[in-house]
């Protein structure tokens, strides 16, 4: 069975719920950087099905914490199953 496979209103849902979950783990992550890096100015964007974490103020320093974050957000969700439930 693949994703074509399963109804639609069954994939919207599932989707929404992993991008909220994927947008809290970037908040936190987002948090976390800033608490570190008091000049970092980080904002989450969420458009469609992506989500970003984007760096306002701190440059390329700031933007290699949140690269070598990316792993831990997903494995965030991963180890919440997509967050809600």
């Amino acid at each position: 069975m693949t994703w074509t496979d399963l109804p639609q209103d069954f994939v919207r849902r599932e989707t929404a719920r992993v991008r909220r979950a994927l947008e809290a783990a970037a908040e936190v992550t987002a948090a976390e950087i800033e608490d570190r890096m008091p000049w970092a100015r980080l904002e989450v964007t969420s458009e469609d099905d992506e989500v970003s974490i984007v760096v306002m103020r701190g440059g390329d320093l700031v933007a290699d914490a949140v690269r070598g974050q990316s792993d831990e957000i997903l494995h965030a969700v991963g180890r919440k199953g997509g967050g809600d439930g």
